[in-house]
């Protein structure tokens, strides 16, 4: 008879499992918890661990492509063109109008009343083939906002935070911004705007420039920094 059996049949074997039963109880009573679900927390716990640093690459890898796509947008040659106009439209109605004082109430009044006039007539020679719809001030005005609503999105669910949205931006990209938005004001106030639309687009705008305005006011010597001196650039 071998030595196994023998000790088999002695009890050893139940025995030791009996042990190793009594030993489990008493870490139980130990830790106050199952074994196995002390096990399953551990596990899960390094389960955590290891999928932060995966988390943050993967964020870091979304605020990226975000941050492409805003650019490959603005560099378009469409949106390029777009500003080129809008800007034209702002500077020769400063030219033409040197008494009032550069974003003074009444100078954005009636930058919103030359922008309705204009619009009024090129809508005439749309009408009669005589203008593009590409070259109208409208159409470029429309092309430009929608990037801004765009980035009025990303910014209002917080794809990206203000920092990485604004930090690339000149004074004279903020002052873009405030033209689209003197522009979009004297749009509400015609008849042909659907009120709940232009709610629904102007609000994440409202939104965004007002955190666009708190960037720049904290931010204004480092903005500035970018040109050779704030004279040369207050005057956007």
């Amino acid at each position: 008879m071998s030595a196994f059996y023998l000790a088999f049949t002695n009890g050893w074997f139940f025995k030791e499992r009996d042990d190793l039963k009594m030993g489990v109880e008493k870490m139980d009573m130990i830790f106050g918890i199952d074994l196995v679900d002390l096990i399953t927390i551990i596990i899960a716990s390094v389960a955590i661990v290891i999928s932060i640093p995966a988390f943050l690459v993967s964020r870091r890898s979304l605020h990226h492509q975000a941050l492409l796509d805003i650019h490959k947008d603005y560099r378009s040659p469409e949106m390029l063109s777009a500003l080129d106009g809008i800007w034209k439209f702002y500077i020769n109605f400063r030219k033409n109008h040197p008494n009032l004082k550069i974003d003074s109430k009444d100078f954005k009044e009636g930058l919103k009343a030359e922008y309705k006039n204009i619009r009024k007539k090129q809508n005439k020679s749309i009408a009669n083939r005589k203008l593009n719809v590409e070259e109208s001030l409208n159409y470029k005005r429309r092309l430009v906002t929608h990037f801004y609503i765009h980035l009025a999105s990303i910014h209002k669910h917080k794809i990206l935070p203000d920092k990485m949205i604004f930090d690339w931006w000149t004074p004279s990209d903020f002052k873009t911004f405030e033209i689209i938005m003197t522009l979009e004001k004297a749009m509400l106030e015609t008849s042909e705007i659907n009120p709940e639309n232009a709610r629904f687009a102007f609000e994440p705008l409202l939104e965004l420039e007002a955190d666009c305005k708190l960037y720049f006011d904290k931010n204004k010597e480092s903005v500035l920094s970018k040109y050779n001196s704030y004279e040369n650039s207050k005057n956007f």
